[in-house]
């Protein structure tokens, strides 16, 4: 599977757990040495706490990761920025990550990149996750014409159901629903050039914007699979 990075999250600064930018060793570059790299992974669900032993239900979970320096690297025919990974430690819960990454810095006298990578994988744009008809459970939804106010509305393949310029809040409270917080403030756009559909929940954030492959990543989940 590929795993897509959506967002760089600056590395809190948290005394509380030991990570303080003033005692720790952190580097803002990925070019120079060997760096220690936090991962979020907010689509994975239910794993458990290499620390403490308890499920991780939240907001997905964190993993930390010894990286080489990032160099070009032909990839598929095209050149892309390839940081490859030599270890991979957790999953862990945001406290014990950076508990974690204190420990592993100090053990493997390396610095911490000032960035957390946000990465999602292949599914995370599917539509099935976003919209499912109320009237016959169907995910097999498209994005069409309402020919009361001339707006963007959806209509199942399934079973034809639309929803009318006068069942609005139903769009909102029946049809839609965020994958990461199951909100109906849920906002749908069409993408050029393809045609595409883009989803993003107004209430957390969580969107499927396209993104860049971390290769590295990617390939490094697949050979431990």
């Amino acid at each position: 599977m590929t795993y897509r990075r959506t967002a760089s999250i600056p590395l809190p600064d948290h005394p509380e757990y030991g990570l303080s930018r003033s005692t720790v060793p952190t580097t803002d570059t990925q070019h120079e040495e060997r760096y220690l790299q936090m991962i979020h992974l907010p689509d994975e669900r239910g794993r458990i706490d290499d620390e403490t032993g308890a499920a991780r239900m939240g907001r997905g979970v964190y993993e930390l990761t010894v990286r080489e320096p990032r160099e070009l690297t032909d990839h598929d025919g095209t050149p892309k920025p390839v940081s490859p990974i030599l270890q991979r430690h957790g999953p862990y819960s945001r406290a014990s990550a950076l508990a974690r990454a204190v420990e592993l810095a100090e053990a493997l006298d390396l610095p911490i990149y000032t960035e957390v990578a946000r990465l999602r994988p292949d599914n995370w744009t599917d539509s099935a996750d976003w919209v499912t008809c109320p009237h016959c459970n169907t995910s097999e939804i498209a994005l069409v014409t309402n020919l009361d106010d001339a707006a963007l509305t959806l209509r199942c393949r399934g079973c034809d159901a639309t929803v009318t310029n006068t069942e609005r809040e139903e769009l909102f409270n029946e049809w839609l629903h965020c994958p990461s917080c199951g909100s109906g403030d849920v906002d749908i756009r069409l993408s050029a050039p393809g045609s595409g559909v883009w989803w993003s929940c107004d209430d957390c954030l969580y969107d499927t914007t396209p993104a860049p492959v971390d290769v590295s990543y990617s390939n490094t989940r697949r050979q431990d699979q």
